[in-house]
């Protein structure tokens, strides 16, 4: 195992999620968007996600896209990627998503 792993820091404003290589913890890829927890859970309640199983629905879709788009291109890593998820996520999700695997 080499180390790396993907960081989320998902704020109440801000998203920014992070490809961390190797023993240096060297950022190898990185998406930033003005897409915090805040504007998610909005949207989420527009679209009819009343119960909070609907909500974390949205959010897992949004954080898969975000996953595949910063994988893309790249070369499959030949291990399953750690993901540390950090910031304001918690706030909405209230730990949904704690060990669960997410395919991308």
């Amino acid at each position: 195992m080499n180390g790396d792993f993907l960081s989320c820091d998902w704020g109440t404003t801000s998203f920014r999620l992070r490809w961390v290589a190797g023993p240096d913890r060297a950022v190898v890829r990185e998406i930033r968007e003005q897409a915090g927890v805040r504007s998610l859970y909005e949207e989420a309640l527009r679209s009819g996600a009343e119960i909070e199983a609907a909500r974390a629905d949205v959010f897992a879709r949004f954080l898969t896209r975000k996953l595949e788009a910063l994988l893309a291109g790249k070369k499959t890593p030949e291990h399953q990627l750690p993901l540390v998820i950090s910031g304001m996520a918690s706030s909405s999700w209230r730990g949904q998503l704690a060990g669960q695997r997410i395919a991308v």
